[in-house]
């Protein structure tokens, strides 16, 4: 035989061997790479293929219908106890008698509040758990009624907002100036005011009741 009749049969032969692997591949699903599914019992990364199973003798479509149940399951058990606060995210606890608890140990805590209440128009929340009672004492000292100054930071949002967007972290934000002013109070600065011509310079807290309100806005 001659060499080139060598070469031709050697790619036939290749070719045949691509045509067989191609005609022999089947469609297949990625059911996991990290994700819930590697929490079931005998779960595994990977591609399994429709009707292949694990080790336990599982289908991934059996897998997935597991996964689901349980989701429902907790879903379910989560709603079994009515009278167990409801965590709303990490600073808003919802009570049971659905009013709702702020979570404010910081003064990034508080300013997250004063920005969010005013947003939403929670205005009676903004009153009794994000302003100081120092501030409504002060208003009634003056001959004011301390509603009064719900009213003006309602008045002066848009500022607020600026400011805040110059500390988004709070006291954790890099270039603001925390300062002690006070028995139990503190006065965050911000390092961009000024070079930014905002109109608002500063915010106050005071801790009460071991909790960061808010005292003034400067």
């Amino acid at each position: 035989m001659s060499r080139s009749g060598g070469v031709i049969i050697i790619i036939h032969i290749v070719m045949l061997a691509l045509l067989s692997t191609v005609f022999a591949c089947t469609e297949s699903r990625v059911v996991a790479g990290g994700g819930g599914l590697k929490s079931l019992p005998g779960a595994k990364g990977g591609v399994w293929r429709p009707g292949e199973t694990n080790v336990e003798g599982e289908s991934w479509e059996s897998l997935l219908e597991k996964q689901e149940k349980y989701r429902q399951q907790q879903i379910a058990k989560s709603g079994d106890d009515k009278s167990a606060p409801k965590t709303l995210s990490n600073l808003r606890i919802q009570n049971p008698d659905g009013s709702v608890t702020l979570v404010s140990r910081a003064p990034s805590h508080a300013l997250q509040h004063l920005v969010n209440t005013l947003q939403n128009g929670e205005y009676d929340l903004l009153y009794h758990q994000v302003l100081s009672d120092a501030t409504k004492r002060a208003y009634a000292r003056e001959g004011k009624d301390s509603w009064e100054a719900v009213d003006e930071l309602i008045a002066r949002f848009d500022d607020i907002r600026d400011l805040y967007s110059t500390v988004p972290l709070g006291e954790r934000t890099p270039g603001v100036y925390l300062e002690n002013i006070g028995p139990s109070q503190f006065r965050l600065r911000s390092g961009q005011a000024d070079a930014l011509g905002l109109k608002l310079k500063a915010f106050d807290f005071i801790v009460e009741d071991g909790k960061f309100r808010i005292l003034a806005v400067r």
